[in-house]
């Protein structure tokens, strides 16, 4: 797995700033994975698999990008999905649903 994390995309340069994604699933392994594929590809990250510590974090913390694992449950996405729509409209949101093989590449893309 070492060898697959190496070869994925960074971003562009690193003399860009540096952007700050928060990561929500449903288990810790799987936030924790997350994380560390992000933070390997240059990104600021924060994890969480609790919905209100992330909901209380999302409305004080500026950020660029909720990631959600596919494995959240559809009324957490939701809710957390209008946090970041009613207060954070230029921030992204991703939806990952695949492994974590693609997680550097799909963060790259909706960066650009």
């Amino acid at each position: 797995m070492e060898e697959q994390i190496q070869s994925q995309s960074t971003p562009e340069s690193n003399s860009e700033v540096t952007k700050s994604i928060v990561v929500f699933g449903k288990h810790d392994y799987i936030v924790n994975n997350a994380q560390i594929l992000l933070e390997k590809g240059n990104y600021t990250v924060v994890g969480f698999v609790e919905l209100e510590m992330a909901s209380m974090y999302l409305v004080a913390n500026p950020f660029d990008m909720l990631f959600l694992v596919g494995s959240v449950d559809p009324h957490d996405r939701l809710a957390l999905k209008a946090i970041v729509d009613k207060d954070f409209p230029n921030a992204k949101i991703l939806d990952h649903f695949g492994g974590p093989a693609t997680i550097l590449t799909e963060v790259n893309e909706a960066f650009k």
